[in-house]
């Protein structure tokens, strides 16, 4: 069982107020938090019983295929994923496999965790790229469809995805995965709204890309006929979607529960504001959130681990997924194009072991939105250029002088911010 400071983290996620921080979603870490969170999705499943998520004929079949990103995580090798792909059932929106997948590159400020589900079908695979964030631009969200002869390769890319690499690799997952189709990927026009600035996607977009596979047992939205125009892959409020999801925290801990009321109430309290206004504009919605994060900052009744976590004294400035600069690492991206090129090697499944940095910090100031990134109005007002990105190894490194350790030691906080001067806002978009 994840400890609390942990799953007190995964709820802010979901109801964006806090910032992904130093969330793992690789390694050893990365397992214990999605298995963790996917262990919720099973009980929202068991605890639905007016059947709002799924019809009761098909909620163990969800919770088979919701166990299978439980049992990814502890797999040792990609062949034990092809023979779990190539056992689900054919044809049927119930049986699928949730994946957690990303884009990494040195070079870009925050990194973004997407999801991809898997299907079955009679001679090849389905895999639909959920995409909250990117939700209102082309491809955004779409369906590849992967040869059945491929399915090795496209496992060993999955398998391999679970696993820390440099910090130095530069990939989109989907990208490479789009390279073992024959066909071009079909675009998912999914109408979802965007959410902005605060890095909440390790969490969020896992529990939305559930949510799009719940609608799709009960409204085909991944195989043909496919509908036109947009779609809106929801069938209960985000709300009360989000209450299933809150209520699996709660358990006989009186303590925690409490600690776990109170964000539900700022949540409340946010949604009543935002529900309220039938259009709400970009820069209003960044506030509104901002203001709402703060306040949880400043909540005395907010756990104080939380709080001193979300700070740039503890945590990186902007999230990456791979922050190990290690030379027994080696970049994802050669290796994924190695499987796709037939010459890879076995991979070994290591989990490597964190630095332990000795620091002397405490009561570290918690940075919000507007503190982290420019917004469009103040950007605009600014006549600064950005700074250019290191692109070659004997430059220094940006990369290796602030992502190599997840705590940042003292005496390098000054060289830690400055380096990290954020782009325009539009380049960011987070």
């Amino acid at each position: 069982m994840l400890d609390f400071d942990r799953q007190y983290h995964q709820l802010a996620l979901a109801l964006r107020l806090g910032n992904a921080a130093a969330f793992e979603v690789v390694g050893s870490d990365g397992k214990k938090n999605y298995q963790f969170l996917f262990s919720r999705f099973i009980k929202m499943i068991e605890n639905d019983e007016d059947g709002t998520l799924i019809d009761h004929p098909r909620k163990s079949l969800v919770i088979q295929s919701l166990a299978r990103t439980i049992t990814y995580y502890e797999m040792k090798k990609p062949t034990e994923l092809e023979a779990e792909i190539r056992n689900m059932k054919r044809n049927d929106p119930a049986s699928f496999m949730i994946i957690p997948s990303y884009t990494v590159s040195p070079s870009s400020h925050h990194n973004h965790i997407y999801t991809l589900i898997i299907y079955k079908q009679e001679h090849d695979y389905l895999v639909a790229k959920i995409d909250k964030f990117s939700a209102n631009t082309n491809m955004g969200n779409h369906l590849s469809t992967i040869p059945a002869d491929h399915l090795e390769k496209l496992s060993k890319i999955l398998f391999a995805t679970k696993l820390e690499h440099h910090s130095e690799s530069k990939i989109n997952i989907i990208d490479a995965i789009n390279q073992l189709s024959e066909t071009p990927p079909k675009n998912l026009d999914f109408d979802m709204r965007e959410y902005a600035l605060v890095p909440v996607c390790p969490i969020l977009e896992p529990l939305t890309t559930f949510r799009s596979a719940l609608y799709h047992c009960q409204k085909a939205t991944f195989t043909p006929p496919f509908a036109e125009g947009k779609v809106k892959p929801k069938f209960c409020s985000s709300m009360a979607f989000r209450e299933r999801f809150y209520q699996t925290f709660l358990s006989e801990n009186t303590k925690h529960n409490e600690k776990f009321s109170q964000l539900w109430k700022h949540y409340e309290q946010r949604k009543k504001i935002t529900g309220l206004k039938e259009t709400i504009s970009r820069d209003e919605f960044v506030d509104i959130s901002d203001d709402f994060v703060k306040k949880v900052y400043e909540d005395p009744k907010t756990p104080k681990k939380f709080v001193k976590n979300q700070s740039v004294e503890v945590a990186p400035y902007y999230y990456h997924v791979f922050y190990d600069d290690s030379r027994r690492l080696r970049p994802l991206d050669a290796h994924i194009n190695a499987i796709i090129d037939g010459t890879d090697q076995p991979l070994k499944e290591g989990f490597r072991q964190k630095v332990k940095v000795k620091s002397k910090r405490f009561g570290g100031t918690v940075k919000t939105v507007k503190d982290r990134i420019f917004s469009d109005r103040q950007t605009s007002k600014s006549n600064a250029t950005d700074m250019p990105l290191p692109t070659s190894p004997t430059q220094t490194s940006l990369t290796q002088a602030n992502f190599n350790h997840r705590v940042v030691d003292a005496t390098n906080k000054s060289n830690f911010l400055s380096k990290q001067k954020p782009k325009i806002h539009t380049e960011i978009t987070r």
